[in-house]
């Protein structure tokens, strides 16, 4: 009985190590995530600035809200997911909503044309909540 005994916990030893290996691989893809999401957030809010003929002034308030109403579901989907990724992200998100919203403005009436360094910074700007919640979670 004793050989069944040491046999049933090798099993369960085993299978809590593939339990940790699963969930620091999800752990990795959820920082993955935070960066992509991060480099969107930039290129979009930059090519705003760098490519103005492309997104016509008319368009950019509708994309905005567009965006805004994105981070929105974001929110609320923020309902069903894991209360320990709640308390990281739903700071980020409305924290690159209310930085989005300085990044625009400062954009519009700031920020020279063109690809200048001031126009990646403001760029850049919206993604910091993103690259800090990469780096929240990746020390968990």
């Amino acid at each position: 009985m004793t050989g069944d005994h040491q046999l049933s916990a090798a099993l369960a030893v085993a299978r809590a190590r593939d339990a940790g290996r699963r969930a620091c691989a999800g752990g990795r893809g959820y920082v993955v995530s935070c960066l992509l999401m991060a480099a969107a957030v930039t290129t979009f809010y930059t090519g705003l600035k760098v490519a103005p003929a492309v997104a016509p002034g008319d368009l950019v308030v509708p994309a905005s809200l567009l965006v805004l109403g994105l981070l929105g579901l974001a929110v609320a989907r923020l309902r069903s997911a894991d209360p320990r990724t709640v308390e990281l992200e739903r700071p980020a998100l409305c924290a690159s909503a209310a930085l989005a919203l300085v990044a625009l403005l400062m954009n519009r009436f700031v920020v020279p044309s063109g690809l200048t360094p001031w126009a990646v910074l403001f760029g850049l700007l919206p993604a910091l909540p993103y690259l800090v919640l990469a780096w929240r979670a990746a020390r968990r």
